[in-house]
Order: C-alpha cells, then structure tokens, then sequence
C-alpha cells in the first residue's frame, strides 16, 4: 500500500509547470520564466502587459530549452536571459541574448561555475562570484571566486548586485511576488494600483487563455 501511494504521489508532479523566475520593465511588461518537468522537459518565457492584454510565449533555442531560466533582463528591445543547468562537459549559467523585435536569438557566453552566490551586472559584462566546490575557509564559508562573463560587442545598461533566481520585485509601485516551495513556484501575485491578481503557472502556457484569468482571448508564440 505504501509504494502505490508513493507512485501516485510521483505522478502528480511528473508533468507540472512551475515558475523559475520573474521581472518587470519599464513598458510596463511582466516577463515569467516557466518550465515543465517530466518526460517532456522544457521551459518558455512568458511575457504580458501588466494590466492584461494579449501574452506572448517565447521559445528558447534548442541549446537552453531544458534548462531553467533564473534571470530575465529586459533592456530596450533587448531581453538578456540567463540560464543554468548541468549538462554531461558542462555545468554553469549561459548568457543568451533575445532580440524582441527582430524575434532573433543570439548566444552571449557562458562559464562554469555551479553554484554562485551573486552577480554584479555593468555595461559590458556580468561578474559570478563562484563557491567553489568542496572548499571552505575558516569561518566554515564556501570559498568564492569571481568569474567574468562578458557581452563582446553587446552593452546591457542596468547595474548593481543581483541575486538570482528574482523572486520577488517592488518597482514603481508594482509588486510581483512567487509563492511556492522555492524554486519551484506555482503561483505568480501581482500587486499594482489597480488590484490585485494571482496567475497560475498551469494557466500562463495554456492555449486558448483560460477564461478565468484576467489575460485576453490573444496569444502570439514567438518560433
């Protein structure tokens, strides 16, 4: 009896979408990364005006589509996007640049570094601060060493510290928060001057739009 619980258990999450991070711009955009476990593993970038409206599913490129997205950077028409995952000869974040407009895709880089604690952002590279595996100094602290990872001939103009994955955004005067057991989030609360509103990570890839979210009947998919 206890191992069919368990498998049923098993299943219930086999095919689950949830949410890996999430970002707003200065249009007004609410950018979401989502990924889908299970047999079918992949993950989408979902973007939406904040106060409804039409949404549009970006695919990634087959080299990241897998992996999970912990950093969504708009800038312009420019949307940086950073991922991580481990793969067979490598295990670290990749860089990769998506031209909004153009819907083109472009690979900026990538290091290894498995684990990081922050990341510096400046106009022409981002700086990983990497625990380094297995390595602790005296006070019992993972040791940690920078890494650079830089744009080439790409400029992204926002700076300062940042943790990722974002979970959690205040920036004039709208709040978006993931609720969930991290990093797997569920739900997506978005707080503005107009309301309140709580979007499932089920019903932001379903197509048609759900009727009981406050997005419109429209939906375009980026290829």
């Amino acid at each position: 009896m206890v191992v069919f619980l368990l498998l049923i258990n098993l299943n219930a999450f086999a095919n689950v979408n949830y949410f890996t991070t999430v970002f707003y711009d200065d249009g007004g955009t609410v950018f979401a990364g989502l990924k889908k476990e299970g047999e079918n593993a992949d993950s989408h970038i979902v973007a939406f005006p904040i106060e409804g409206g039409s949404k549009t599913v970006i695919a990634l490129p087959k080299e990241i589509s897998h992996r999970d997205i912990v950093g969504l950077i708009p800038d312009r028409e420019k949307l940086f996007v950073l991922t991580t995952g481990k793969e067979e000869k490598f295990n670290g974040p990749m860089l990769h640049l998506y031209h909004q407009a153009k819907q083109e895709w472009k690979k900026i880089g990538q290091i290894q570094c498995p684990a990081f604690t922050s990341v510096k952002l400046s106009a022409k590279r981002m700086v990983f601060y990497c625990e380094v595996p297995g390595k602790m100094n005296k006070l019992g602290l993972p040791i940690v060493r920078s890494k650079i990872l830089s744009y080439g001939k790409e400029r992204l103009y926002r700076g300062g510290v940042w943790r990722f994955p974002e979970f959690m955004l205040r920036y004039k005067g709208v709040t978006l928060l993931l609720e969930g057991n991290a990093p797997h989030w569920i739900k997506l609360r978005l707080k503005s001057e107009n309301g309140e509103r709580v979007f499932q990570s089920e019903d932001l890839l379903e197509l048609p739009v759900p009727q009981n979210t406050l997005l419109g009947p429209e939906l375009t998919k980026a290829e």
